[in-house]
């Protein structure tokens, strides 16, 4: 009998308590007196997770899409975590934003701290037309919410 040489139920169980760990610690310190940069806190600390499991070929950040259309240049709107190809040209790169053409992304994902209703509706459509901008089926898209989905309806 071979013995056990994982557990990737308590890995991944042991990552979610990670997130649950840090995802207050700005809010703790700061009230809710800049919910923004307590979401901003948010993203990075998911971002640093995934970053961890990605291909070193893709990096990761937050930031928009740019493409050129028939009537010039056009900008989707900000992508909460923004994963990309690396060997495409970058517009733009200042720490952890960036500004990419649509042909290098992957995937994009909008977080939230809890999904209510409205912010499930918003997310949802925040996605579709970053989808849609993007023009490319084959990139992943989705929705992390720290806090789950409370709502009764969708």
């Amino acid at each position: 009998m071979m013995d056990k040489l994982f557990n990737l139920k308590a890995f991944h169980e042991s990552k979610t308590k990670e997130l649950d760990v840090t995802k207050d610690r700005v809010r703790n310190l700061i009230g809710n007196s800049n919910w923004g940069e307590d979401g901003r806190y948010k993203e990075y600390i998911l971002r640093n997770i995934i970053r961890k499991f990605v291909p070193s070929n893709l990096k990761i950040g937050t930031g928009f899409i740019v493409k050129n259309e028939n009537d010039g240049y056009k900008c989707s709107s900000q992508i909460d975590i923004l994963i990309f190809d690396s060997s495409y040209p970058v517009l733009f790169n200042e720490g952890d934003f960036f500004i990419v053409s649509p042909n290098s992304v992957k995937a994009i994902i909008e977080v939230k701290t809890n999904m209510e209703n409205q912010n499930l509706h918003e997310a949802v459509e925040k996605i579709n037309k970053n989808i849609a901008f993007i023009n490319n089926h084959s990139v992943f898209s989705g929705i992390f919410s720290f806090e789950g989905y409370q709502g009764n309806n969708i």
